[in-house]
């Protein structure tokens, strides 16, 4: 994407353009300057919805073994047992370190599955948080979530298109989220899925 972009540069007329290509370059070559990606495959008892969550809450502040436990079991409904585990494989991965008073915090490393049975791993982690905004659209006041969703006519051949353009979206939701950070701040899900409905023709 960033070739392409520069290659864009290269053809587009225009100093709005230009500076809007510009932007987006800068923006892709600070995102990945910051983004260590794991590159050994992980077994998909790893990638998983908890360990999602778990990663973010030490991205958010550095934790206990204890604290941790503590957090994912009483928010989340995550035993104490699967906790130490995420911790120890976490640990072991490099995607969170443990400093000298015990506590882990989360690294710029990120997971990437790579096995046969990853996209079914990452099928059950959309499915949990289907069921999570599921949950918040009963239970989350407005003032706490914002929901959203569209119908519309598309041809299938221009995923790609789509999928270009919420990627765009997620890499601002995480500059946005990376902004102004607080110990009052909470952890929330994002939830993006484009389907077709109605029967096939």
């Amino acid at each position: 994407m960033l070739l392409g972009l520069l290659a864009m540069r290269e053809r587009s007329p225009g100093a709005e353009a230009s500076a809007r290509i510009e932007r987006q370059t800068e923006r892709i070559r600070n995102r990945l300057s910051k983004i260590d990606v794991l590159s050994r495959d992980v077994s998909d008892d790893v990638i998983a919805w908890d360990a999602l969550v778990l990663i973010q809450a030490l991205r958010q502040r550095a934790l206990s073994r204890s604290d941790s436990a503590r957090l994912m079991r009483e928010s989340f409904g995550v035993p104490s047992e699967r906790v130490d585990f995420l911790l120890d494989r976490l640990l072991e991965l490099e995607v969170i370190t443990e400093n000298d008073r015990s506590k882990y915090r989360a690294t710029q490393r990120h997971l990437v599955g790579e096995s046969a049975s990853s996209n079914l791993a990452f099928r059950t982690i959309h499915r949990k948080f289907l069921e999570l905004a599921i949950e918040a659209l009963e239970t989350r006041s407005d003032r706490a979530r914002y929901s959203c969703s569209e119908v519309f006519t598309f041809s299938e051949d221009r995923l790609p298109e789509l999928k270009k353009l919420s990627d765009r979206f997620l890499d601002d939701l995480q500059m946005l989220a990376s902004r102004g950070r607080s110990a009052e701040a909470r952890i929330y899900s994002a939830v993006f899925h484009a389907f077709p409905i109605g029967d096939p023709r």
